[in-house]
């Protein structure tokens, strides 16, 4: 009976049944397109948490990352005395105008303290801590910065080529980040306290 009905239309009503296939085959399109977008619309909807996911992932692998060279580099102990709170010695020093991050600090100390403002820092050694994380990291991104990374490409070693330590940005990092953290902490006196043992 179905068979017959369908020949019977097809026979008589050709574009009727062409407009029914067309029909058909619009309403297939439709469900296809809306299982489509409904998908694609809960994906979306989960991106912006694999984004903070990936975010904090992210911090938490660089501050890894500084927290290794910052270890590295305090154990090497060349460029600064050992009495706390740690200070640059004369190589130090040396290095932090030698290096170019003397000239690049100046030019740009309030906006280094500035975002370690933004940190909500809650003592002095967090504020080391934090100045050396800054400094590392935008010694190592900021390509404002391209003289220290030449200076460093082109000094493997340090302060003699061929006889000196070896020297990395993470180093130089650490120097710039002594003076940062001296001069966040002259703003912030609270953060210290004077030891009485």
């Amino acid at each position: 009976m179905f068979e017959w009905a369908i020949k019977q239309i097809i026979s008589n009503f050709p574009q009727i049944a062409g407009y029914f296939c067309v029909f058909i085959i619009a309403c297939l399109a439709t469900y296809k397109f809306s299982n489509f977008y409904c998908k694609t619309k809960n994906t979306n909807e989960k991106l912006p948490t694999f984004e903070k996911l990936l975010n904090k992932i992210d911090a938490s692998l660089t501050s890894l990352n500084a927290i290794l060279v910052e270890k590295k580099v305090i154990k090497t102990n060349l460029y600064s005395q050992t009495n706390s709170p740690r200070e640059l010695n004369d190589l130090g020093r040396r290095l932090f105008k030698e290096s170019n991050a003397e000239d690049i600090y100046s030019q740009h100390k309030d906006e280094f303290i500035k975002k370690l403002e933004d940190e909500n820092i809650k003592t002095a050694l967090e504020a080391e801590h934090k100045s050396f994380v800054l400094c590392l990291s935008i010694l190592s991104e900021d390509m404002r910065f391209k003289k220290v990374q030449d200076f460093v490409y082109n000094n493997p070693k340090y302060p003699n080529k061929t006889t000196g330590q070896d020297l990395d940005l993470g180093t130089v990092a650490f120097v710039m980040s002594l003076q940062l953290r001296n001069d966040y902490l002259a703003n912030h006196s609270g953060l210290i306290i004077k030891d009485t043992l």
